[in-house]
């Protein structure tokens, strides 16, 4: 079942309700935490399953109980954020100014009636007023959002926003960038983002702002996947003269284009060109524009129905492995206590010779699928090479759809467009078929050797407690988690055109037929070796591959292997005195079972 599936599955059931369903298994889980008899051993094993647990557990209350799924509205100043709103929101509500943005986070919620309400960082409420009218909430607005007047922290604005769905706000951020303390407000924000608009000025030299705060913080932000969840809306397009000088082969619209679009290769992980729209906010209406903010529109109401409910999903999946591994623990020491001391020792040593056997196992395959990188890599750089050096890759170049013939291009810039044009050429292949089904072939690998150490962990979590516990596989290995991770990074393929580009240009004098041009592409790929494109292959997408492999099996099978090895440790140590402890495990485990019951019934009516 794929990640999007579970997204709309989980919405079938309402906000409200998906909530009350998950404050209960809080409620139960703060019940067991509390419990006297759950003490350091149980504290230490979880710690060794779920790192950092209790924060976990804390922050996530917290979050999902306040339940906003936020969309964060965020660019450079004057690049149009107020412009936008005022359109989702359908009135000019938000006044637009020249100050080096924002110093407040606006969040906007939809209500049939009309209020602010005023916080502290710390979510305290401030103060609240009302507005009988948009003019008096407009106002209430200014002077609450004036950073030099007023700087408040966090305001909560209250009106009608018909394209707002469930628990899912827009959430108007300082610009990034501008200054410390005001990109500090964005990112003290960021983990409760599950999806993101940036707004580019695109007559601001490209209009895109070389900063990776978003990507860099991606890791705080567990319910936003880069991929998917972000719009970039290249804004005032109407005050952009679109001339074209002699000579050359694209108008000032397209150069801005394609150069807005090489930075965002560049700095964004996973961008795709669906993810771009050109527009003028300000000219929604006129015809070169208005087709443009409609696909907009559609693609962000897409966003908020999908969002409504991540949160729920995300903190669900956590609280399900906690719950597995809690019941693991208390399983196994009441299956110990009814068999005979030499049966528990024997127990004990034979999953430990296992978990032995898992880690042996483990270390084999990751070294295997480290291995496969040099296979993998020969086999792009050589598909690459080939392609460039065919009829096929040659006529494509030198000769892409929406551009004019290379023999039409002015001598004096024929040079660079051949180069420009490889460039295109390196760029829609990274994107073909060939490459998508190379990522698959890496994707059955990685799960083939898992089928080597999958099997082993079942084997251990059914002996250690005397039964199976159902998802535990599950939550080891998401199924998708391969799959994911390499397709949003296609930022390494783009570096890697970057990287061949890297080379002496070859200069020519004027040339004028099909033939001349075909011959000066066959010696500007003089340059491109093949084994100059295996190595810029393995300076980036090696890099990624590895990184990939380490998070698998250093981090997810490692720690699964440290967590078993703890709660034998501590079996073993038990062994003498469990006895006396039969009646508190019994009601441990009872809370355990209310626990899993609340999770089965929210996995059931949600058909996660």
């Amino acid at each position: 079942m794929t990640e999007a599936n579970n997204v709309r599955q989980i919405n079938k059931i309402s906000t409200e309700k998906a909530v009350e369903k998950m404050r209960i298994i809080y409620e139960l889980v703060e019940k067991l935490l509390s419990n006297k008899d759950f003490d350091a051993d149980f504290q230490e094993e979880l710690s060794a399953a779920c790192p950092n647990y209790m924060n976990v557990l804390l922050t996530s209350k917290r979050d999902l109980l306040r339940n906003d799924c936020g969309i964060v509205i965020a660019g450079e100043t004057s690049a149009g954020k107020t412009t936008l709103l005022n359109h989702l929101v359908g009135t000019n509500v938000f006044v637009t100014s020249n100050l080096a943005a924002t110093g407040t986070v606006c969040r906007i919620r939809n209500s049939e009636l009309m209020s602010i309400k005023i916080y502290t960082k710390d979510e305290q409420l401030i103060a609240e007023e009302t507005a009988d009218d948009l003019n008096e909430l407009k106002h209430l607005i200014k002077k609450c959002t004036d950073v030099e007047r007023n700087p408040l922290e966090m305001v909560d604005v209250y009106l009608p926003v018909p394209i707002l769905k469930g628990n899912v706000i827009f959430v108007d951020t300082p610009g990034i960038g501008e200054n410390d303390t005001l990109t500090n407000i964005l990112l003290d924000f960021l983990p409760h983002a599950v999806s993101f608009v940036f707004i580019i000025n695109a007559r601001n030299a490209g209009g895109v702002h070389e900063d990776k705060t978003v990507i860099n913080k991606g890791k705080e932000m567990p319910c936003f996947d880069p991929k998917e969840e972000v719009m970039f809306l290249t804004n005032q397009w109407d005050i952009i003269d679109n001339i074209k000088d002699d000579g050359d082969e694209e108008d000032q619209h397209s150069k801005t284009l394609n150069k807005i679009i090489i930075k965002l290769k560049e700095y964004w992980p996973g961008f795709c060109t669906d993810q771009l729209y050109r527009i003028s906010l300000k000219e929604v209406n006129q015809r070169q524009f208005a087709e443009e903010f409609d696909r907009f529109l559609r693609n962000l109401n897409t966003t908020i129905e999908r969002n409504k409910n991540k949160r729920v999903k995300y903190y669900f999946r956590f609280i399900h492995k906690f719950a597995i591994n809690a019941e693991m623990g208390i399983a196994s020491r009441l299956h110990l206590l009814k068999i005979s001391d030499d049966d528990r020792e024997k127990a004990i040593s034979k999953t430990q010779e296992t978990v032995k056997k898992l880690a042996t196992i483990s270390h084999e395959k990751m070294m295997e699928a480290k291995g496969y990188k040099t296979e993998v890599i020969a086999k792009l750089a050589e598909k690459l090479w080939s392609y460039l050096h065919s009829d096929t890759g040659r006529n494509e170049i030198l000769n892409p759809p929406f551009r004019n013939r290379i023999t039409s291009v002015s001598p004096d810039y024929r040079n660079k467009a051949v180069f420009t044009r490889i460039n295109m050429g390196i760029s829609r292949w990274c994107e073909c078929a060939d490459v998508d089904l190379i990522i698959e072939e890496i994707e059955s690998k990685v799960k083939t050797l898992l089928s080597c150490v999958e099997p082993i962990i079942d084997t251990i979590e059914e002996d250690i407690p005397g039964k199976v516990l159902s998802g535990v596989s599950f939550i080891v290995f998401p199924r998708s988690a391969l799959r994911m991770n390499l397709m949003s990074n296609e930022i390494t393929t783009h570096e890697f055109v970057r990287l061949l580009l890297d080379r002496p240009v070859v200069y020519y004098n004027q040339l004028v037929t099909e033939k001349q041009a075909h011959e000066m592409y066959q010696e500007s790929l003089l340059t491109f070796t093949y084994e100059h494109i295996r190595t810029c292959f393995e300076n980036n997408f090696g890099t990624e591959y590895d990184r990939v492999i380490s998070r698998i099996f250093d981090d997810e099978i490692s720690l699964k292997i440290k967590g078993l090895k703890f709660v034998i440790e501590k079996l073993r140590i038990e062994v003498s005195d469990s006895t006396k402890k039969g009646k508190s495990l019994t009601e441990l485990g009872g809370l355990v079972n209310e626990i899993k019951t609340e999770i089965d019934d929210l996995k059931a009516i949600s058909q996660l």
